[in-house]
């Protein structure tokens, strides 16, 4: 896939698992553009910390928009940047995760609140790994 750049991004939570005895989680996203037709499995790894922090969640959630600072980017851009998923922490509530990506300058990329039914206080501080392209038209039902 050419890394096409792309402004209205939108992911829907999808997995989240814990790695206890050496303290990191991986979070998953199924990530998509509408104007490019391009989907992808990205997911959050590092380090996590709060807690009590479940062994594993499988969610089925609406997706949601980013909220997109600065110019256009692709999944090629998108992938190794730093970042953090959080929920019920400093940095969102308890019924919100909230997925942040950081620019390698360190200016943020982008970031979003996603509420949730299931309260919980964890932090991933760590990288933004694309994991697999997907055909869109399987991964996102468009009207």
């Amino acid at each position: 896939m050419a890394p096409i750049a792309a402004k209205d991004w939108f992911m829907a939570a999808d997995k989240f698992r814990l790695n206890a005895a050496k303290g990191t989680a991986s979070f998953t996203f199924k990530v998509g553009s509408m104007s490019t037709r391009q989907a992808a499995l990205m997911a959050m790894v590092g380090a996590i910390s709060g807690g009590p922090i479940p062994d594993a969640l499988n969610y089925e959630l609406d997706s949601f928009f980013l909220n997109i600072f600065g110019n256009a980017y692709s999944l090629h851009a998108w992938n190794g940047l730093k970042g953090n998923v959080s929920q019920g922490s400093q940095f969102s509530d308890s019924n919100v995760v909230s997925p942040v990506a950081f620019r390698r300058t360190g200016a943020v990329l982008y970031n979003a609140d996603v509420p949730i039914a299931d309260p919980s206080q964890f932090i991933i501080r760590g990288q933004w790994i694309l994991k697999q392209v997907l055909n869109f038209a399987d991964t996102f039902v468009v009207p």
